[in-house]
C-alpha cells in the first residue's frame, strides 16, 4: 500500500472518530437542555444510601424511638468559580443560618463534596428552591436524611441508647440492634435537571427492600416511670451521689424497669455529661456489704456446711478473725444460722464462709454468675471483680462471705437472687421482647433461656424462708408489701477509699422479691453515697417497697400477672 493511501485512510479515521464525538456531545446537550423539564430523565448525581431505621417500642407498643425526615444541603465545589462561590454564598448565608464567610470557606475546598449543612427541619425546602432559583444559584443539591427523635427522651433513656448523627447506633439497643433496624437498601436518587436547579429529595427509587425492622422491648413503660419517680424522689432526698433500680421477672429474666439516676434527655444527648450516659445499672461496680451474704449462706447449706438450724457463736458482737476485728451492728451470742442472716451477722457469716473455704465458696459465686457478663442483649455492661477469690486464702472468705473485698453490678445481683427465686435456676436478662418488620409483623420472638441450675430446689427453698424472716423479723418493715410475703436482704457497705474504707461513703442497697412462694418481680435498688443516712433498710428499703407495690398494681390491673410467658399466672402467695 501506498504512502499516500495510508496518510488518506488515517485522515478518514480522524474525521470519524471527531464526528462521532460531536454527536456524543449534542446528545448530551439534548439532554441536559433541551429535555431537561422532561420527568423521565433522571441524573443520577449522586447515587445516596437512604439510611432508614426502625423504631424501638415498650412493651405496651409505646414509641420509644421514631425517625424524622430532614433536609440536608450539599455541594461539589469544584464546580464553582470564585464568583459563583461568592454569590452563592450571600444567598445561602440568611437561608441556612450560617456567616457567608463560613459558607464561601466550604464552597473554597479542593473536593468533589461538601456538607453546607445537614438535618435542617424539612419545611425549609421550598423557600430554598425558590431563592435559588431566583437568585439563579446553580450547583446546591440537597438530600434527605433521617434524624433520630426519642418521643419521651428521659423514659428509659439508658436501655434505649443513642444513633447519632449518621443514625448508627452507639449506645444501648440502638448498638445491640444496630444491623437489624437499619436499612441499608433503599437507595435515594437526589435529581437535578439540565441546569443543575435542584429538586425535591423526596422523589426517591427504591433499588431494594426495606430492612428497617422495629424492636419491642420487656420494658413495661409505667413499671419504669414508678421505678424513675421512686429513684429519684430517693436520690435527691439524700443527697446521692447515683443511683440505680432494676425490675424483673425473676422466672424468664425479662427486664421489666431500669433505672438509672442521675438520667438524662435522649433528644439532648450530645450536651449531656458522660457521667449521665452511663447505663450504672450494669456498668457500677461496687462491694455488695449484707446483701450478698445471701449467696454465701446459700452455698454453705448446698454443701451440708450448716443447716437453718445450726447454732454458732456470734461473740457478742466483737469478734478477732485471724487478726482484723469483725463487728455486728446488732451483738448477738450464740444464734442460729437462719438468725445469721436475719440479723445481718458478719462474724456469724464469716465463720461459716471460713467452714465452707474459698475454694467452694468461689465454685458458687462463679456458678451466680459473678464476675462475669450476664449476657444481657445491652453493650459495656461490666464484669465485676471476684479475683480475691484467687488471691486470698479460707481465712479470706470470711470477709467475701459478707461482700467484702470484690465488686459487683447491680444487673449481677438482681440475676443471682432471681435463681434463689427461680428453685435455684440461673436465668439469662434480657430487655429485647420481639422483632417486627416493617408491617408490624413479628419476625423473632425472644424466649427465656436458662443458664444453669445453681442450687438444689431444696436448697433454693431453704434461703427463700430465711429471706422471708429476714424482712418480717429482721426490723424491716421499710421494705414489706402489705397482702404479700417479701423475701429479701438489706445491703451496707462502705466504700473502699485511700489506705482502707471510709467512714463516709457507703452504698445502701436492697434486693428482694414477692410473692416468696410465688415469685412474679424482683427488685434491686442501689444508691451511692447517700448523705444524712446510710443504712440500707433506711435509705433502700423504702425505695423497694415503693416500686414493688406500684408494680404489682401495673402487673394486676394487666390481666393478674399476664407478663408470666405461660400468660395465666396470677397474683398469690
Amino acid at each position: 500500500m501506498s504512502t499516500k493511501s495510508q496518510r488518506l485512510r488515517a485522515i478518514l479515521l480522524l474525521v470519524s472518530l471527531e464526528l462521532g464525538f460531536l454527536a456524543v456531545l449534542i446528545h448530551l446537550f439534548q439532554i441536559q437542555c433541551l429535555n431537561s423539564n422532561k420527568e423521565d430523565q433522571p441524573l443520577v448525581e449522586p447515587l445516596w444510601t437512604w439510611v432508614k431505621r426502625g423504631n424501638i417500642y415498650g412493651r405496651h407498643y409505646y414509641e420509644l424511638a421514631s425517625n424524622r425526615d430532614m433536609l440536608s444541603v450539599w455541594a461539589d465545589p469544584q464546580q464553582f468559580s470564585p464568583a459563583r462561590r461568592a454569590r452563592a454564598a450571600q444567598v445561602l448565608a440568611p437561608l441556612l443560618d450560617m456567616a457567608p464567610e463560613e459558607i464561601l470557606g466550604l464552597l473554597s475546598k479542593d473536593r468533589g463534596f461538601v456538607w453546607l449543612k445537614r438535618k435542617m427541619d424539612y419545611a425549609q425546602l421550598e423557600p430554598l428552591k425558590t431563592a435559588l432559583r431566583k437568585e439563579k444559584v446553580r450547583g446546591i443539591r440537597f438530600k434527605r436524611e433521617q434524624k433520630r427523635f426519642y418521643p419521651n427522651g428521659d423514659l428509659v433513656p439508658h436501655v434505649i441508647g443513642f444513633a447519632n448523627y449518621d443514625n448508627k447506633g452507639i449506645d444501648g439497643i440502638e448498638r445491640s440492634y444496630d444491623d437489624l433496624m437499619m436499612s441499608y437498601e433503599k437507595v435515594t436518587y437526589v435529581h437535578q435537571d439540565g441546569l443543575s436547579r435542584p429538586t425535591d429529595p423526596r422523589d426517591i427509587k427504591d433499588n431494594g427492600p426495606d430492612f428497617s425492622n422495629s424492636v419491642v422491648l420487656t420494658i413495661d413503660e409505667m413499671i419504669q416511670y414508678a421505678a424513675d419517680v421512686a429513684l429519684t424522689q430517693a436520690c435527691e432526698k439524700w443527697q446521692a451521689r447515683s443511683g440505680s433500680a432494676i425490675v424483673m421477672n425473676p422466672k424468664t429474666g425479662e427486664v421489666l424497669a431500669m433505672a438509672n439516676y442521675p438520667s438524662l434527655d435522649l433528644n439532648d444527648y450530645g450536651r449531656t455529661q458522660e457521667f449521665k450516659k452511663r447505663n450504672r445499672a450494669i456498668w457500677f461496680a461496687y462491694e455488695p456489704g449484707s446483701g450478698f451474704k445471701a449467696f454465701t449462706m446459700a452455698a454453705a447449706l448446698s454443701e451440708n456446711v450448716v443447716t437453718p438450724e445450726t447454732l454458732i457463736n456470734c461473740e457478742n458482737g466483737r469478734y478477732n478473725y485471724h487478726g482484723d476485728i469483725i463487728r455486728d451492728t446488732h451483738p448477738s451470742g450464740v444464734i442460729s444460722a437462719t438468725d445469721i442472716l436475719v440479723r445481718s451477722s458478719n462474724i456469724g457469716i464469716a465463720k461459716i464462709s471460713e467452714k465452707l473455704g474459698i475454694q467452694r465458696l468461689g465454685d458458687y459465686l462463679q456458678a451466680f454468675g459473678f464476675g462475669a457478663s450476664t449476657g444481657i442483649d445491652l453493650p459495656y455492661e461490666r464484669r465485676g471483680n471476684i479475683s480475691a477469690l484467687k488471691r486470698w486464702s479460707d481465712e479470706g472468705a470470711g470477709f467475701i462471705g459478707f461482700g467484702h473485698g470484690i465488686t459487683v453490678t447491680p444487673l449481677q445481683m438482681l440475676t443471682a437472687m432471681n435463681a434463689i427465686a427461680n428453685k435455684g435456676i440461673l436465668m439469662k436478662p434480657y430487655v429485647a421482647l420481639e422483632v417486627r418488620d416493617g408491617e408490624g409483623r413479628v419476625l423473632q420472638r425472644m424466649q427465656p433461656t436458662e443458664v444453669r441450675r445453681v442450687l438444689s430446689v431444696n436448697t433454693a427453698e431453704q434461703v427463700v424462708r430465711m429471706l422471708v424472716k429476714a424482712v418480717q423479723d429482721g426490723g424491716n418493715k421499710e421494705a414489706q408489701v402489705p397482702g404479700f410475703k417479701v423475701a429479701g436482704k438489706t445491703g451496707t457497705a462502705q466504700k473502699a477509699d485511700a489506705g482502707g474504707y471510709s467512714d463516709e461513703k457507703y452504698v445502701s442497697s436492697f434486693i428482694g422479691f414477692l410473692p416468696a412462694d410465688n415469685p412474679k418481680i424482683s427488685v434491686i435498688v442501689v444508691i451511692d453515697e447517700p448523705q444524712g443516712e446510710h443504712l440500707g433498710r433506711k435509705v433502700a428499703a423504702p425505695v423497694f417497697q415503693q416500686i414493688a407495690v406500684r408494680t404489682i398494681e401495673l402487673l394486676t390491673v394487666s390481666s393478674q400477672l399476664a407478663y408470666s410467658r405461660s400468660g395465666n399466672e396470677s397474683l398469690s402467695q
